[in-house]
Formats: structure tokens, sequence, C-alpha cells
């Protein structure tokens, strides 16, 4: 580990001081072991939030305080962690980083955080409680003795005792514990005086007061007040938060600026694309060992050790010694981690192609490689549904990285690190790598017999980068009615999977797909023949990998009742979620109803596609990796043919044909019949989703899409809630359905559930 602490606290770090600040005592021995491991799983971030902060205010405080606090740090954690991805604070102690992020960082977002918060609860100015002049617990006990007309009265009840001790708070000699501020406002004799409003408004602003005085007794605390108070003056920044930031690290690093120079030669010679002569190797070896004494003399708290790892990897990659450049990328990342701004990303990305391509991949790294993509806004997590709790929880590889993701990697090697840009005379090792783009399939192999003597033998298709099937799947994806009968018949299993976890049900009933333009015969035999033979539950509740598809999921768009029925009684989950953004069948359904009435906008989405990382992520699978490594590379290649007039030209033709002819083919009847079925055998209307909306449910896309029946059917009949609410993300307002059917005019449903006369 680095000897030198990484200048940008963590967020388990933040969640730490504020439970600190507003003493919540949230100081488990489990969240401070999180807190010193800076492979921390990602979601532990959202845990402690709800345990460390949420809970507790709650709790002894207040739930809109509580919301609110949770609301505007999980917008602050969306700016922080691309702050920590993007802005390098190479160079710098911890000590002076806390400085510098208090002084230019926390206090522009925490000052304006508090006017937010005193301004709901109509107390005192922000900008007075930061003023250093005087407690922000005696100010705010000013603000009382003239704005709440009771509170006089209320003191003078106060016994010697608290009375004394009050002082001592205003005056700074000590701090207010939360307990102790509870029974000062939350007491039968503050509310009996107080009145109820007022006790609970006021414990609420003292909790405040407390923190902002506990933040004054910091260090970085008191730097943080000082420059708020300022941003608060203003209004804003003169100069962009970043670029004050960047400059003030400037001014920091004088001594190691003087490494620059050396950098930038090293950056050039082991530039993976540029071309090697024979005298480099050695120059480039000789000129890492003069780097490596220099910077231990210029910096010998090792806070730019980063550069010498992640060169020593480059220079074993461009030599052909995989091993030892995965074992340098690992301490290259270790170092730079919560550090190097931009570079992080270049050397994950690199490390992550590189470790792909060993024999044996490292999944301990690749695992904390893929945590720290998410943790710092540069992919999605996998499995978003998931709220794991505290006791059971275990950070797992699968969780993490997903089995396709190792060829995806080793597919964008020789992207990365062309055999062009070796040193001379080296060889990079080749794999057997999975495709990119479409499968292609020889006449010879597609006229191939099955062999019926081995019926679960597999088969290999494409020339090089290859993709493996059992026959029984092979052939059900060709669509070889003979072929697939003649292999069930000598016993071949239908629970073998492919190398993407297809199954020959799945891809019996994609067969039936009426949405697929080029799918002309929509015969139930494949399917009746494949759904009759026994099949477990893991086939049965199976996701493929890369576009997570699933037969539930699948049999929506077959127009076929009994094709859902069949696979319902089969042992399909109702709730199986599926699909790129992990929805449940239910909910999937309602999206499709939606598209046919004319409630969604397929066009809207696809132009909004740049800025969602859930729609670049969905073009990334379906495209097979072509469009690039990461979703940034898959977001700039959209927007620049976005700007093609040629591209929205072509993009209007796809909604006109595409769209109009799922419209045409797919049965709305059908679809609601889906649904009620659905339901009948146990789908969760309320189960809640992530995207496009977090907190959604089924049953408030069917208010949205004013299917008033669907709605009263879920209701009766799946225990559908019309109370369940979500919370918007920019006002932190709860949203329910009475909202939800107003804003998108379902007149039906708001006549039938939300008038006088309704059900509600």
């Amino acid at each position: 580990m680095p000897e030198e602490k990484s200048p940008y606290p963590n967020h388990l770090e933040i969640v730490r001081v504020l439970s600190r600040a507003l003493d919540l005592k949230y100081e488990s021995k489990f969240l401070d072991d999180q807190v010193a491991n800076p492979d921390f799983d990602f979601r532990f971030v959202g845990l402690a939030v709800k345990r460390g902060l949420h809970e507790p205010l709650d709790h002894h405080v207040d739930a809109q305080f509580a919301n609110d606090i949770v609301r505007w740090l999980e917008r602050f954690f969306e700016q922080y962690s691309a702050f920590v991805a993007k802005l390098s604070l190479e160079g710098v102690s911890r000590e002076k980083a806390e400085q510098l992020l208090a002084a230019h960082l926390f206090s522009f977002y925490g000052a304006f955080a508090l006017k937010e918060l005193c301004r709901r609860l109509q107390g005192p100015a922000a900008e007075t409680l930061l003023n250093d002049r005087k407690q922000a617990i005696a100010i705010t006990a000013s603000w009382a003795s003239v704005k709440i007309r009771p509170w006089p009265g209320y003191v003078s009840t106060w016994s010697k005792q608290q009375a004394d001790q009050f002082r001592r708070w205003q005056s700074g000699v000590e701090l207010p514990s939360l307990s102790s501020l509870k029974t000062l406002f939350r007491s039968p004799e503050a509310r009996g005086v107080l009145g109820q409003a007022d006790s609970m408004r006021l414990c609420t602003l003292f909790v405040i007061a407390r923190a902002v005085d506990w933040f004054r007794r910091q260090t970085f605390g008191h730097i943080a007040l000082t420059h708020g108070l300022g941003s608060l003056r203003t209004g804003k920044h003169h100069k962009p938060i970043g670029y004050v930031l960047a400059e003030a690290h400037s001014a920091e690093t004088m001594d190691i600026q003087r490494l620059h120079a050396d950098i930038d030669f090293l950056a050039e010679g082991l530039n993976p694309f540029r071309p090697k002569q024979p005298a480099d190797r050695e120059l480039l070896r000789s000129r890492l060992t003069d780097f490596s004494q220099k910077r231990q003399a210029l910096d010998p708290i090792s806070t730019t050790v980063f550069w010498e790892h992640w060169f020593e990897a480059r220079f074993h990659m461009l030599s052909g010694s995989l091993e030892l450049a995965a074992n340098d990328y690992k301490k290259a990342f270790e170092h730079a981690y919560f550090r190097a701004g931009r570079n992080q990303e270049t050397i994950i990305l690199e490390a992550l192609v590189v470790t792909a391509m060993l024999v044996r991949p490292d999944k301990t790294f690749l695992k904390k490689l893929r945590n720290a993509q998410v943790l710092l806004g540069m992919e999605l997590p996998l499995k978003p549904e998931q709220q794991p709790e505290q006791q059971d929880f275990r950070s797992k590889y699968d969780d993490h990285v997903e089995a396709w993701f190792i060829d995806f990697y080793r597919g964008h090697f020789n992207k990365r690190f062309p055999e062009a840009g070796a040193f001379p005379g080296v060889k990079y090792p080749r794999h057997d790598q999975a495709l990119i783009g479409p499968i292609l399939v020889t006449d010879e192999l597609r006229h191939k017999k099955p062999d019926l003597r081995h019926p679960d033998r597999r088969i290999t298709t494409g020339d090089g980068p290859s993709k493996k099937w059992p026959q029984l799947v092979y052939y059900t994806w060709l669509g070889d009615r003979d072929a697939v009968s003649a292999l069930l018949q000598a016993g071949a299993d239908p629970n073998k999977l492919s190398q993407s976890d297809e199954s020959a049900l799945l891809l019996s009933i994609l067969a039936l797909d009426v949405t697929e333009l080029s799918n002309q015969d929509f015969d139930l035999g494949l399917f009746k023949a494949i759904s009759s033979a026994e099949h477990n539950d893991q086939t049965l509740n199976c996701r493929t990998q890369k576009k997570r598809l699933a037969p539930l999921h699948a049999a929506l768009n077959t127009n076929q009742i009994a094709v859902l029925e069949t696979l319902l009684d089969m042992g399909c989950e109702p709730d199986f979620r599926a699909g790129v953004e992990m929805s449940t069948p239910l909910y999937h359904c309602l999206e499709k109803i939606g598209l046919l009435t004319g409630k969604a906008s397929p066009l809207k989405q696809l132009q909004n596609a740049p800025d969602d990382q859930m729609l670049l992520d969905t073009i990334r699978r379906y495209s097979g990796g072509r469009e690039g490594l990461t979703l940034e590379q898959v977001q700039t290649k959209l927007r620049q043919q976005y700007n093609d007039p040629r591209y929205q030209s072509l993009l209007a033709a796809v909604r006109d044909l595409l769209v109009g002819e799922v419209k045409n083919r797919l049965d709305l009847d059908q679809l609601r019949t889906m649904a009620q079925m659905l339901v009948q055998r146990g789908a969760d209307p309320n189960a809640i989703h992530n995207y496009p909306i977090q907190g959604y449910t089924p049953l408030m896309l069917a208010v949205e899409n004013d299917e008033d029946d669907l709605v009263d059917f879920m209701v009766e009949h799946g225990d559908g809630s019309l109370e369940m609410t979500y919370r918007e993300n920019r006002t932190g307002r709860e949203i329910g359905c009475r909202q939800i059917a107003s804003y998108f005019q379902a007149t039906k449903v708001l006549k039938r559930f939300f008038s006088s006369t309704g059900k509600i």
C-alpha cells in the first residue's frame, strides 16, 4: 500500500465525517474497516449513507431533514466522483489536499446545501451561521428569541443545570450531544410550550448549528466555513471550481513539477502506438532507472510513484512480458486510485485488457478495477437492483465482472496495444477471442448434419474469434426443426447453454419474435418440441450474458399467450429480472403497452442516448463491442453521428420503419392479457425499478400509461399499492400515483381512482 494516503478522502470517509459532525455515533467496526480499505465495494457507500445518516436522522431528528441530507449527499457524490476521476492531485499530501478541497470544493457545495436547509426550515440565514465571530448555536438561539414567540417562555422553564449547559454550548466551551438536544427540544415540556411544529423545527436547526460548530473546530472545517461564507456572499465562484482547484494544486507542487519533463519523455517513448527503433529498449530502460532515482529524491512520500509503476508496466508490455506488466499495473492502480485524475481511467483500461490476456486472469484484480470504474462514474453497476444488508454483505467477483467481459477486453487488446508499437521482434500472445460483431457461419458448417451419437457435442462457429454452442442450441438458432427433433430424440440435454448462456428454449422463443423484421415463419413447432423437454430452474431463469435476454421477457414479443402460459407452467419466475436495465417481465410488458398507445417516445429516447449511461451500455452490448470499450467512447461516437445530418435523416427513417413495424406487429390486447396473466401468476405490481426512474413500479407505469383496467387489476389481484411513492432526485419531493396521473394527463385513471367518486 502507498506510504501516503490518497489525497482525495473516499466516500466513506465523508459519510463518517458527517456522522461525527451530527453526533450520530455511527462508529461500527465494519464501517471503520471499510474506510481503511481503499478497495471497498461501491455498494457500501449507499449502505453507509442509509445506516449512518438516513436511519439515525429519521429516528432521532426529522424524516424530511434525513431525506434532505441524503438527497444532497447523493448529488454531491455524483459530482465528487467526477472530480476524483478527472482532476489530478498527484504530488499533494493528504493534509495539503484536505485544505485545498475544503477551500475550493467542499466549501462551495456545503455552503449551498446549508443555505437550502435554512431556507426550507425558515431558520437563520446560512451566512450568519458561517460567520466565525459567534458560535452557530448562539446565533440560532438569538434568532429563536426573535422569530419563535414562545422561545423566551420556554427558556424560563429550564433548570439552572440546563441553562448553564446551554451557555456552555453558546460560548463554544462544549458541543451539545444529539441526545441532549433531543432531551431539550423533543420532550413533552418543549412540545407543550413551543408547540409540536416549532419544537421539531428548533431541534433540527440546533442539530445543524451543532454540525457547523463541530466543523469550526477542525482545521479543514474552519477553512471550508470561511470559504463557504465567501461563496454565499458572491453567489458563485469567479472561476469554475475545477479550474480553481487545479490552479491551487499547481501552486502546491512546484518541486514535483521538476519531474514533468522526464514524465513527458517516458510517456512518449513508451506510447503503445508509437513505432519503436532497435535502440529504444535500452534507452528507455536507462531513463526509467534515472526517473526512479529522481522521483524518490523529489517525492520521498511517494505521491507520484504511480508514474514509475505505470511506465514499468508499459515497458514490460512492449517487451511482451504480460505477467510482469500485470504485476506493475496492480501497483500503478493502487497508487493512482483517488489521486491521478484522468490517468486513472487510462491505467484501469490498460490493466483490464492486459490482465484479461493472461492465461489465468487475476479475478481479484479485475474485480477491483471494475469496482473503481463504477465508484468513479465511469461504468454502471452490474446488479443495480440489489440492496445488500450489512450482515450478509459480500463483495463477490460475479457482482462486478460478467463472464463475457474477459473476451470483451481481449477483443480490445490490439486496439490498446497494437503489435506495431511493441519493441522490434516482440510478438504479443494470441487468444481465441470472442467475436466482436455478428456471427459468421460458413456454408460448410451450415449444411453440416448433427452428431446424433454425441447429442451434447459442442459446435464452434467463427473464423479465428469464435463462439461455442451445444448442438441443440446451435440448430435451434439456425431454425432447423428436423435437426432439433432428431437431437431431442437422441437424448440431447435442453439445459446445456451456449458460451453466451443462450438456451435452446430461449432461442426457440426468439424465433417467434414478431418484431424481428427478418422473421417470416412464426411456427410454434420448434418451441413446442423444446418446451416439452424437462428443464431445470437454472435454465428457465437464466439471462444471456451481453444482452441479458430471458425467456419470459422474450415471450412478450410473440403475440402468443400460450407461450407465456407454458413458460409460467414450466416454472419461470414471474418477477425474474432481465434486459440491460434489469426490469421485471410485468414492467417490460407495460413499457411495450406504452409504446403501442403512444405514451412512450422511442425517438426521444434515441435522441437522449448520448446522455444516458444505460442506453450507452445497451448500445455497447448490442453492438458486440464495435462501438467502443468504454461508455465514454460509445458516447463520443454517438455524438459525432448525431451531428451528421445524414445520420439524422437515417434516424428518422429507422423511426418510421422499425417503430412503425413494431407497433403494427405487436397486439395491444394480447399484451394487456399477458400483463394480467403475469399478475395472476405472482408478478409484483410494486416491484421497485432503478431505470429510467429510480423507485418506479409497474403500477406507476400503468398509471402513467392511463391503463385504468390494468391498474384496477393490479390493485385487486396483485395487492398493487396506489400509495407508494418515489423520490424525485432534483427536488427531493415524494411523487405518488396521483401526481403521476396528473402530470401525464392520465384522465381515465384520474377519474376512476382519484376523483371524489373514485376509489381513493
